[in-house]
């Protein structure tokens, strides 16, 4: 794994994309799809924890 923050989403018609990393974009664009799940990993080399907040459609 790379050093930093990897992450992953799911999008509604395409599941799981592939693992990016520290900043990259993930999930599509201009597609109106849902992202509907994501997973974030730290590297072994950081020490430390990830703090994260979502929009939930019609809650807010």
């Amino acid at each position: 794994m790379r050093k930093g923050i990897s992450y992953r989403t799911h999008v509604q018609d395409y599941g799981w994309q592939g693992y990016v990393y520290d900043g990259q974009q993930s999930g599509t664009s201009g597609q109106s799809k849902r992202l509907e799940g994501i997973n974030i990993k730290l590297s072994p080399s950081l020490d430390g924890n990830v703090v994260y907040r979502t929009h939930v459609q019609d809650y807010g």
